[in-house]
């Protein structure tokens, strides 16, 4: 019998950390770059202010779903390759 992979072994973890942290970063400038709020950035998105400036200050886990609900709102794609 085959043993199961955990997940952090079958997908690379520090990678995927890695990844969410530049997209972190590239919310940022965005939000900047359109000069708006937390607050009217999150409204945007759907989501309370709070939650958006965990996010920010890095003091949050968002899944990767909820960056790209962001993203969505500069219309801005995750491309994989």
């Amino acid at each position: 019998m085959e043993a199961k992979q955990t997940f952090s072994a079958k997908y690379n973890v520090p990678e995927i950390e890695k990844i969410k942290m530049e997209l972190i970063v590239e919310i940022i400038k965005l939000r900047k770059q359109a000069k708006l709020s937390q607050k009217e950035l999150a409204e945007k998105c759907g989501m309370k202010q709070p939650q958006l400036a965990k996010i920010e200050d890095l003091d949050g886990n968002p899944t990767i779903e909820t960056l790209l609900r962001v993203l969505v709102v500069f219309h801005k794609k995750l491309i994989v390759a």
